[in-house]
């Protein structure tokens, strides 16, 4: 049984990693990377050599920008600020270190961990402004449990581009890992806000919230999942169930537990889910 707190951390995570595939935003195994989308708002990336002034410049899926042309990435009519945008200096990454991050993709892809990451690392060095190769690089590092590597390659991808999704959430996945929730939090709704349709980020944050104690940002944040939503992500079900358990509305956590058990496979999260039931039958 789990009853203290480390071991209750330690499950969640493995919970998390599970759930969430721990690929926070990488490519199914064996497939090619998927599209991304621009995300919002607008922000200057300082330092760069290409900035204009007063130049809006704007974050990116970190696939995007390798499947679109300068064309695509035009503002459309009425589009929000930032939205059908990249990133302005990854529209002039060299083609050595497109092809190095291209190249890179498929190898995390394909779970070719060493490989990828010197395909990032060479991407990187070809063009020190490439924040999602950093981006990337910190991802690599962090599957093969190099924290040390990790932290530093996010560090200099929000350095170079303090909107980047990837950094940020992995980043927090990371620091949450060890056990800084708070800060977490802080990375997670910087992630959301700037991408509320990211989902990984979504659900990463409600743990977050739960795990702080701010319940009702937690409810608010899991409640933003619709449920063709939750289907890809039923560890929702699960924070649903924790923080109605929390608040005293007994009746309908037990209805998510439930859910919980009939929607995922997860041997950690149905433990959980189990010994939930099982105190809400005590009451």
């Amino acid at each position: 049984m789990l009853h203290d707190r480390a071991a209750f951390r330690r499950a969640i995570f493995t919970l998390v990693a599970v759930l969430l595939g721990f690929q926070p935003g990488l490519a199914q195994r064996g497939t090619k990377p998927p599209l991304g989308r621009p995300t919002p708002p607008p922000n200057q990336w300082p330092g760069s050599p290409n900035q204009q002034p007063n130049a809006p410049q704007y974050t990116i899926n970190p696939y995007t920008w390798s499947n679109m042309t300068t064309s695509d990435a035009q503002r459309k009519p009425n589009a929000p600020p930032g939205v059908g945008t990249l990133y302005a200096p990854e529209l002039k990454i060299p083609d050595a270190a497109r092809k190095e991050y291209v190249a890179g993709m498929h190898a995390i892809g394909k779970d070719k961990y060493k490989a990828a990451e010197e395909h990032f690392a060479m991407a990187a060095e070809l063009y020190p402004p490439f924040s999602s190769a950093f981006a990337m690089l910190g991802t690599t590092y962090l599957k093969e449990h190099d924290n040390e590597g990790a932290h530093g390659a996010f560090s200099q991808a929000l350095s170079l581009n303090p909107n980047n999704i990837m950094a940020l959430r992995n980043l927090a996945y990371l620091v949450m890992s060890e056990g800084k929730t708070e800060d977490a939090e802080q990375l997670l709704r910087k992630a959301a806000a700037l991408d509320p349709l990211d989902l990984e980020s979504q659900a990463l944050l409600g743990y977050a919230e739960l795990q702080m104690k701010h319940y009702d940002a937690a409810l608010a944040t899991a409640k933003r999942f619709s449920k063709s939503d939750i289907k890809k992500y039923p560890f929702v079900h699960l924070i649903l169930a924790m923080v109605l358990e929390k608040k005293g509305d007994y009746p309908q956590s037990a209805k998510e537990y439930r859910e919980y058990l009939k929607k995922s496979n997860d041997l950690v999260g149905q433990s959980m889910a189990v010994r939930g039931l099982a105190r809400l039958e005590k009451r």
